[in-house]
Protein backbone atom coordinates (compact mmCIF):
# COMPACT_ATOMS: atom_id res chain seq x y z
CA UNK A 1 0.00 0.00 0.00
CA UNK A 2 2.57 2.32 0.81
CA UNK A 3 3.92 2.17 -2.84
CA UNK A 4 0.91 3.81 -3.93
CA UNK A 5 1.72 7.18 -1.92
CA UNK A 6 5.31 7.27 -3.47
CA UNK A 7 3.87 7.43 -7.13
CA UNK A 8 5.31 10.86 -7.61
CA UNK A 9 8.82 8.97 -7.54
CA UNK A 10 7.70 6.07 -9.72
CA UNK A 11 6.63 8.55 -12.16
CA UNK A 12 10.31 10.13 -12.11
CA UNK A 13 11.76 6.62 -11.72
CA UNK A 14 9.40 5.76 -15.91
CA UNK A 15 10.72 9.80 -17.01
CA UNK A 16 14.44 8.70 -16.14
CA UNK A 17 13.75 5.14 -18.20
CA UNK A 18 12.56 6.94 -20.79
CA UNK A 19 15.57 9.36 -21.22
CA UNK A 20 18.00 6.21 -20.80
CA UNK A 21 15.64 5.01 -23.66
CA UNK A 22 16.06 7.58 -26.11
CA UNK A 23 19.74 7.89 -25.29
CA UNK A 24 20.17 4.01 -26.00
CA UNK A 25 18.20 4.37 -29.21
CA UNK A 26 20.14 7.40 -30.53
CA UNK A 27 22.73 5.29 -29.96
CA UNK A 28 21.78 2.34 -31.80
CA UNK A 29 22.10 0.06 -28.00
CA UNK A 30 19.67 -2.82 -29.19
CA UNK A 31 21.12 -5.22 -26.18
CA UNK A 32 19.53 -3.82 -22.68
CA UNK A 33 20.64 -5.06 -19.24
CA UNK A 34 19.53 -3.94 -16.08
CA UNK A 35 19.89 -5.21 -12.40
CA UNK A 36 18.22 -4.23 -9.06
CA UNK A 37 20.01 -5.04 -5.32
CA UNK A 38 18.10 -4.97 -2.69
CA UNK A 39 19.16 -5.84 1.53
CA UNK A 40 16.97 -8.29 2.84
CA UNK A 41 16.66 -8.59 6.88
CA UNK A 42 16.59 -12.24 6.23
CA UNK A 43 19.04 -15.33 6.13
CA UNK A 44 20.84 -16.18 3.23
CA UNK A 45 19.00 -19.56 3.12
CA UNK A 46 15.36 -18.16 3.69
CA UNK A 47 15.98 -15.60 0.76
CA UNK A 48 17.86 -18.46 -1.67
CA UNK A 49 14.68 -21.19 -0.52
CA UNK A 50 12.03 -18.03 -1.82
CA UNK A 51 13.13 -17.72 -4.84
CA UNK A 52 14.35 -20.66 -6.01
CA UNK A 53 10.93 -22.48 -5.19
CA UNK A 54 9.00 -23.47 -7.75
CA UNK A 55 5.88 -21.45 -7.02
CA UNK A 56 6.04 -17.72 -5.61
CA UNK A 57 3.56 -15.93 -4.02
CA UNK A 58 3.60 -11.96 -3.98
CA UNK A 59 0.72 -10.50 -1.32
CA UNK A 60 0.73 -7.15 -3.26
CA UNK A 61 -0.55 -5.46 -4.05
CA UNK A 62 -0.79 -6.18 -7.40
CA UNK A 63 -0.99 -10.22 -5.96
CA UNK A 64 1.94 -11.85 -8.38
CA UNK A 65 1.59 -15.66 -8.15
CA UNK A 66 4.80 -17.10 -10.43
CA UNK A 67 4.51 -21.08 -11.46
CA UNK A 68 7.66 -23.16 -12.90
CA UNK A 69 6.51 -26.65 -14.48
CA UNK A 70 8.11 -29.03 -16.94
CA UNK A 71 7.24 -28.54 -19.81
CA UNK A 72 5.50 -31.75 -21.13
CA UNK A 73 7.70 -34.28 -22.99
CA UNK A 74 10.95 -32.25 -22.46
CA UNK A 75 13.62 -32.64 -20.19
CA UNK A 76 15.35 -29.78 -19.56
CA UNK A 77 12.13 -27.06 -20.65
CA UNK A 78 10.53 -25.40 -17.87
CA UNK A 79 7.00 -23.40 -18.65
CA UNK A 80 7.19 -20.40 -16.37
CA UNK A 81 3.88 -19.19 -15.72
CA UNK A 82 2.16 -15.24 -14.09
CA UNK A 83 -0.67 -14.08 -12.62
CA UNK A 84 -1.30 -10.56 -11.17
CA UNK A 85 -4.47 -10.05 -9.04
CA UNK A 86 -5.74 -13.38 -10.13
CA UNK A 87 -5.83 -12.76 -13.52
CA UNK A 88 -2.96 -14.94 -16.04
CA UNK A 89 -0.78 -12.09 -17.46
CA UNK A 90 1.86 -14.42 -19.62
CA UNK A 91 3.99 -17.48 -19.65
CA UNK A 92 7.01 -18.39 -21.31
CA UNK A 93 9.62 -21.43 -21.87
CA UNK A 94 13.34 -20.97 -20.34
CA UNK A 95 16.02 -23.64 -19.65
CA UNK A 96 18.13 -23.59 -17.04
CA UNK A 97 21.65 -22.72 -17.65
CA UNK A 98 23.31 -22.30 -13.93
CA UNK A 99 21.76 -23.32 -10.87
CA UNK A 100 24.41 -23.19 -7.97
CA UNK A 101 23.31 -22.93 -4.56
CA UNK A 102 26.59 -22.94 -2.94
CA UNK A 103 27.17 -19.36 -5.34
CA UNK A 104 23.61 -18.47 -4.67
CA UNK A 105 22.70 -18.01 -8.24
CA UNK A 106 20.23 -19.26 -10.99
CA UNK A 107 20.27 -17.74 -14.83
CA UNK A 108 17.73 -19.11 -17.60
CA UNK A 109 17.35 -18.72 -20.77
CA UNK A 110 13.96 -17.94 -22.47
CA UNK A 111 13.23 -20.01 -25.69
CA UNK A 112 10.50 -19.03 -28.38
CA UNK A 113 7.86 -21.64 -28.03
CA UNK A 114 4.61 -22.34 -28.67
CA UNK A 115 3.15 -22.31 -25.33
CA UNK A 116 4.44 -18.63 -24.78
CA UNK A 117 1.90 -16.14 -24.14
CA UNK A 118 2.94 -13.59 -25.82
CA UNK A 119 5.45 -14.60 -27.63
CA UNK A 120 9.08 -13.95 -27.40
CA UNK A 121 9.16 -12.12 -30.30
CA UNK A 122 13.23 -12.68 -30.63
CA UNK A 123 14.11 -10.88 -27.51
CA UNK A 124 16.53 -13.25 -26.77
CA UNK A 125 16.35 -12.90 -22.84
CA UNK A 126 18.13 -14.41 -20.12
CA UNK A 127 17.12 -13.58 -16.35
CA UNK A 128 18.18 -14.92 -13.21
CA UNK A 129 19.23 -13.70 -9.92
CA UNK A 130 22.12 -13.88 -7.46
CA UNK A 131 22.10 -13.91 -3.37
CA UNK A 132 24.34 -13.21 -0.78
CA UNK A 133 25.13 -13.02 3.04
CA UNK A 134 26.53 -9.65 4.27
CA UNK A 135 27.03 -8.87 7.80
CA UNK A 136 23.50 -7.01 8.08
CA UNK A 137 21.76 -9.20 5.99
CA UNK A 138 21.51 -11.03 2.46
CA UNK A 139 22.10 -9.06 -0.70
CA UNK A 140 19.02 -10.41 -3.72
CA UNK A 141 20.30 -8.94 -7.16
CA UNK A 142 17.95 -9.66 -9.73
CA UNK A 143 18.51 -8.89 -13.51
CA UNK A 144 17.82 -9.85 -17.12
CA UNK A 145 18.96 -9.07 -20.53
CA UNK A 146 17.42 -9.26 -23.64
CA UNK A 147 17.24 -7.58 -27.13
CA UNK A 148 15.51 -4.63 -27.42
CA UNK A 149 11.77 -4.87 -29.78
CA UNK A 150 10.29 -1.46 -28.86
CA UNK A 151 11.11 1.48 -27.25
CA UNK A 152 8.46 0.51 -24.49
CA UNK A 153 10.92 -2.38 -23.75
CA UNK A 154 13.10 -0.07 -22.70
CA UNK A 155 10.91 1.26 -20.05
CA UNK A 156 8.85 -1.55 -18.85
CA UNK A 157 11.81 -4.14 -18.39
CA UNK A 158 13.91 -2.16 -15.67
CA UNK A 159 10.52 -0.61 -13.86
CA UNK A 160 9.12 -4.05 -13.85
CA UNK A 161 12.51 -5.25 -12.55
CA UNK A 162 13.08 -2.72 -10.03
CA UNK A 163 9.39 -3.53 -8.56
CA UNK A 164 9.95 -7.18 -8.58
CA UNK A 165 12.75 -7.22 -6.65
CA UNK A 166 11.04 -4.57 -3.70
CA UNK A 167 8.05 -6.63 -3.53
CA UNK A 168 10.60 -9.84 -2.89
CA UNK A 169 12.31 -8.19 -0.21
CA UNK A 170 8.60 -7.19 1.41
CA UNK A 171 7.28 -10.41 1.37
CA UNK A 172 10.32 -12.28 2.63
CA UNK A 173 10.35 -10.21 5.54
CA UNK A 174 7.07 -10.64 6.15
CA UNK A 175 7.13 -14.11 6.01
CA UNK A 176 10.72 -14.08 8.61
CA UNK A 177 8.93 -11.35 10.65
CA UNK A 178 11.68 -8.70 9.59
CA UNK A 179 9.74 -6.87 7.78
CA UNK A 180 9.68 -3.37 9.04
CA UNK A 181 6.55 -1.98 11.63
CA UNK A 182 6.71 1.73 10.24
CA UNK A 183 6.32 0.29 6.33
CA UNK A 184 4.02 -2.40 7.62
CA UNK A 185 1.91 0.44 9.24
CA UNK A 186 2.22 2.12 5.65
CA UNK A 187 1.12 -0.58 3.77
CA UNK A 188 -1.74 -1.44 6.28
CA UNK A 189 -5.29 -1.07 4.02
CA UNK A 190 -6.89 0.89 6.61
CA UNK A 191 -4.68 3.91 6.61
CA UNK A 192 -4.51 3.53 2.79
CA UNK A 193 -8.40 4.01 3.02
CA UNK A 194 -7.91 6.69 5.46
CA UNK A 195 -5.61 8.71 3.57
CA UNK A 196 -7.91 7.92 0.42
CA UNK A 197 -11.05 9.51 2.31
CA UNK A 198 -9.06 12.24 2.80
CA UNK A 199 -7.97 12.55 -0.60
CA UNK A 200 -11.53 12.28 -1.93
CA UNK A 201 -12.53 15.08 0.28
CA UNK A 202 -9.62 17.39 -0.89
CA UNK A 203 -10.91 16.82 -4.34
CA UNK A 204 -14.43 17.34 -4.25
CA UNK A 205 -15.21 18.45 -0.53
CA UNK A 206 -16.35 16.50 2.42
CA UNK A 207 -20.34 15.50 1.36
CA UNK A 208 -19.03 13.95 -2.04
CA UNK A 209 -15.31 12.90 -0.78
CA UNK A 210 -17.70 10.74 1.64
CA UNK A 211 -20.20 9.57 -0.80
CA UNK A 212 -17.66 8.87 -3.25
CA UNK A 213 -16.01 6.38 -1.04
CA UNK A 214 -19.57 4.62 -0.03
CA UNK A 215 -20.23 4.40 -3.92
CA UNK A 216 -16.63 2.69 -4.18
CA UNK A 217 -17.07 0.29 -1.34
CA UNK A 218 -20.65 -0.91 -2.84
CA UNK A 219 -18.98 -0.67 -6.48
CA UNK A 220 -15.94 -3.15 -4.87
CA UNK A 221 -18.37 -5.50 -2.65
CA UNK A 222 -20.26 -6.87 -6.24
CA UNK A 223 -16.53 -8.04 -7.35
CA UNK A 224 -16.21 -9.43 -3.99
CA UNK A 225 -19.66 -11.26 -3.67
CA UNK A 226 -18.64 -12.72 -7.13
CA UNK A 227 -15.31 -13.65 -6.22
CA UNK A 228 -16.80 -15.60 -3.38
CA UNK A 229 -19.25 -17.09 -5.04
CA UNK A 230 -16.63 -18.36 -7.95
CA UNK A 231 -14.27 -20.00 -5.17
CA UNK A 232 -11.47 -16.91 -5.71
CA UNK A 233 -11.42 -15.63 -2.04
CA UNK A 234 -11.05 -12.32 -1.14
CA UNK A 235 -7.45 -10.80 0.32
CA UNK A 236 -9.51 -7.55 0.93
CA UNK A 237 -11.45 -4.19 -0.26
CA UNK A 238 -9.19 -1.31 -0.60
CA UNK A 239 -9.44 2.60 -1.13
CA UNK A 240 -7.08 4.13 -3.61
CA UNK A 241 -5.96 7.37 -2.92
CA UNK A 242 -6.53 10.30 -5.77
CA UNK A 243 -8.08 6.89 -8.25
CA UNK A 244 -10.60 4.48 -6.22
CA UNK A 245 -10.86 1.61 -4.91
CA UNK A 246 -9.41 -1.93 -5.80
CA UNK A 247 -10.99 -5.65 -4.53
CA UNK A 248 -7.90 -7.82 -4.61
CA UNK A 249 -8.79 -11.86 -5.16
CA UNK A 250 -6.78 -14.19 -2.64
CA UNK A 251 -5.96 -17.27 -5.86
CA UNK A 252 -6.29 -16.99 -9.51
CA UNK A 253 -9.58 -16.42 -11.54
CA UNK A 254 -7.83 -19.78 -13.62
CA UNK A 255 -10.90 -18.87 -16.53
CA UNK A 256 -11.97 -16.23 -18.43
CA UNK A 257 -15.46 -16.68 -18.10
CA UNK A 258 -14.77 -16.81 -14.33
CA UNK A 259 -12.96 -13.19 -14.74
CA UNK A 260 -15.83 -12.05 -16.85
CA UNK A 261 -18.97 -12.54 -14.18
CA UNK A 262 -16.57 -11.43 -11.51
CA UNK A 263 -15.59 -7.86 -13.55
CA UNK A 264 -19.23 -7.37 -14.18
CA UNK A 265 -20.60 -7.95 -11.13
CA UNK A 266 -19.45 -4.53 -9.43
CA UNK A 267 -21.71 -2.44 -12.11
CA UNK A 268 -23.74 -5.51 -11.80
CA UNK A 269 -24.53 -5.05 -7.61
CA UNK A 270 -24.38 -0.87 -7.14
CA UNK A 271 -26.73 -0.43 -10.71
CA UNK A 272 -29.65 -1.33 -8.34
CA UNK A 273 -28.97 1.64 -5.79
CA UNK A 274 -28.32 3.61 -9.14
CA UNK A 275 -31.70 3.03 -9.85
CA UNK A 276 -33.36 3.39 -6.33
CA UNK A 277 -31.59 7.02 -6.55
CA UNK A 278 -33.11 7.79 -9.53
CA UNK A 279 -36.55 6.94 -8.75
CA UNK A 280 -36.08 8.44 -5.33
CA UNK A 281 -34.76 11.81 -7.18
CA UNK A 282 -37.68 11.93 -9.56
CA UNK A 283 -40.72 11.33 -6.86
CA UNK A 284 -38.46 14.35 -4.65
CA UNK A 285 -36.29 16.55 -7.12
CA UNK A 286 -33.78 16.66 -4.06
CA UNK A 287 -30.33 17.23 -5.79
CA UNK A 288 -28.15 15.03 -3.41
CA UNK A 289 -29.97 12.24 -4.44
CA UNK A 290 -29.48 12.67 -8.22
CA UNK A 291 -26.07 13.75 -7.16
CA UNK A 292 -25.93 10.02 -5.73
CA UNK A 293 -27.12 8.51 -8.69
CA UNK A 294 -24.65 10.20 -11.18
CA UNK A 295 -21.65 9.35 -8.79
CA UNK A 296 -23.20 6.03 -9.04
CA UNK A 297 -23.08 5.99 -12.86
CA UNK A 298 -19.62 7.13 -13.42
CA UNK A 299 -18.22 4.21 -11.01
CA UNK A 300 -20.04 2.02 -13.04
CA UNK A 301 -18.75 2.69 -16.27
CA UNK A 302 -15.24 3.51 -15.16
Amino acid sequence: MLRLLTLPIELLCVAFYALKGLVDALTARSRLRSEFTVLINASREAVWRFCAADRIVLDGPPLIETSSERVPDSADLWLISVAVNGQPRSQGVSREIERDEAKGVIRAQYVEHALSVPPDGGRDVESGFMVAATPTGTTLTMFNELTVRSFRDRIVYPIGQRGLTNQIKQQIETEAGTYSRVAALGNHGLLLSVVAILSFWYLFGWKLGLLLSVVVVVHEAGHVAAMLMTGVGVRGIYLIPFFGGAAVPKTAYRTEGRLGFIALMGPGLSFIPTLGLVAMFRSTGEIHLRQAAEMFAIIDVR
